[in-house]
C-alpha cells in the first residue's frame, strides 16, 4: 500500500512538473515575444518624435551658421544610428547626392531623408512626413537638406547623442517652358515613387509617376513657363 502511495506521489510531481513546463513554454513562446514587440513599437514611436524634433531643430540652425548644436534623442538600448547613402535626385539638369539618417531597432527603423521622415519595416517603407518639395501653379519649390558627416554607432544607456552644424544653403533656379524630369535613383525607389504620386496630384500638369528597377521618376508638364527653385541647406552631422 505504501509502495502504491509512493508511486502516486512521484507520478503527481511528474505531472505537475510537465504542466509547469508547458506553461513556461507557452509564456516564452507567446507572452515574451509580444512584450518585446510592444517595447520595440514604443521605441519606434519615441524615435519618430525625436526625428521630427531633430529635423525642426536643423531648420532653426539657419539662424546660427557654423554653431554646433547638440541633441540627445531617447532610444532603446538596442537601437543604432547611421548616416548612409540616400541615392541621387535629379531635377532637370541638376543632380544632388542624398544621404539619410536612420535610427534602427531590430528589423524596423525611422529615417530622415531630404527633410522627410519615413518608417521602414522589414524592407517596406512609408513616409510619415513628406520631403519638402511642393508645387503651386507653375512654381515649384524644392527644399533638399543635404546631410554630411559620418555616423555609425549604437546607443548607450543615455541614448544616441547627435551634433549638427549648419554650413549654408546652395540655391539654384530652373526656368523651363518644356517638360522637366524629376528622377530618383537608389535603394528607396518605392518610397520616392509614392512621394512622386502625391506630388503629381498637387502639380496642375504632371505625367503619371514611373517605377523603374533602379529608381522612380515623374515629369512635370508646364502650361507656360515654369520656375523651379532648388534650395539645399547643408548640415554637418556627427
Amino acid at each position: 500500500m505504501q509502495k502504491e502511495n509512493g508511486s502516486s506521489t512521484v507520478i503527481g510531481f511528474v505531472l505537475i512538473f510537465a504542466i509547469l513546463a508547458v506553461l513556461a513554454a507557452l509564456y516564452f513562446a507567446a507572452v515574451v515575444p509580444a512584450e518585446e514587440k510592444r517595447a520595440a513599437e514604443v521605441s519606434l514611436i519615441f524615435a519618430k518624435e525625436d526625428m521630427i524634433s531633430f529635423s525642426l531643430l536643423l531648420n532653426e540652425l539657419e539662424a546660427s551658421p557654423h554653431t554646433p548644436l547638440s541633441y540627445l534623442p531617447v532610444f532603446s538600448d538596442s537601437a543604432a544610428a547611421e548616416l548612409t547613402s540616400g541615392g541621387t535626385l535629379s531635377i532637370g539638369n541638376e543632380t544632388r547626392s542624398l544621404t539619410k539618417l536612420v535610427l534602427s531597432t531590430g528589423n524596423s527603423g525611422i529615417g530622415l531623408a531630404s527633410g522627410g521622415v519615413f518608417r521602414s519595416d522589414e524592407g517596406d517603407a512609408v513616409w510619415l512626413l513628406h520631403p519638402q518639395i511642393s508645387g503651386f501653379g507653375d512654381a515649384v519649390c524644392c527644399i533638399l537638406p543635404l546631410y554630411h558627416g559620418s555616423i555609425s554607432r549604437g546607443t548607450s544607456s543615455g541614448g544616441i547623442p547627435l551634433t549638427a552644424e549648419y554650413l549654408g544653403t546652395v540655391e539654384s533656379v530652373i526656368q523651363s517652358d518644356s517638360p522637366v524630369l524629376m528622377r530618383y535613383v537608389g535603394d528607396d525607389a518605392k518610397l520616392w515613387y509614392a512621394f512622386f504620386y502625391e506630388l503629381s496630384k498637387t502639380y496642375p500638369q504632371a505625367a503619371s509617376p514611373v517605377l523603374r528597377g533602379d529608381g522612380a521618376d515623374v515629369t512635370l508638364l508646364p502650361k507656360e513657363d515654369m520656375a523651379i527653385t532648388i534650395l539645399c541647406p547643408e548640415y554637418l552631422l556627427s
